[in-house]
């Protein structure tokens, strides 16, 4: 069941022929999804300014990898921690992501692409 899920979300990113990871979000009022990936998977030519068009993503189904089709609608970019947000359109099949808070001792989950996950207990972080 949480390889399903891993499944669903975990993402493999290609943009100008390099590939990297990401993960889908989405949010209760389901208007839009989100890509969470890092910058630099996108911006390997250290530019401001990325041409969307040309990122393709693709996830995991029954061990078979398949192309999403995705028409990204926005980008926050938070460079200084090598990260960006890609706001897309609505993809019917993510499953909705609550936030929680976490606070120190708290068992949380890391994965990234493919489905490669990890236990962490939070033991430092404030």
């Amino acid at each position: 069941m949480i390889d399903e899920f891993y499944d669903q979300i975990v993402i493999k990113t290609e943009y100008k022929n390099i590939n990297g990871s990401g993960v889908l979000l989405q949010t209760e009022d389901m208007s839009s999804s989100y890509l969470v990936t890092a910058w630099h998977c996108i911006n390997q030519d250290e530019v401001e300014v990325v041409d969307l068009s040309l990122l393709k993503i693709s996830r995991q189904v029954n061990g078979t990898m398949h192309q999403l089709t995705i028409n990204p609608q926005d980008i926050l970019v938070v460079s200084q921690n090598d990260l960006v947000v890609i706001k897309l359109e609505y993809i019917t099949d993510i499953p909705i992501c609550r936030t929680i808070n976490v606070t120190v001792g708290d068992e949380v989950f890391i994965t990234g692409f493919p489905s490669v996950s990890l236990q962490v207990i939070l033991n430092e972080v404030e």
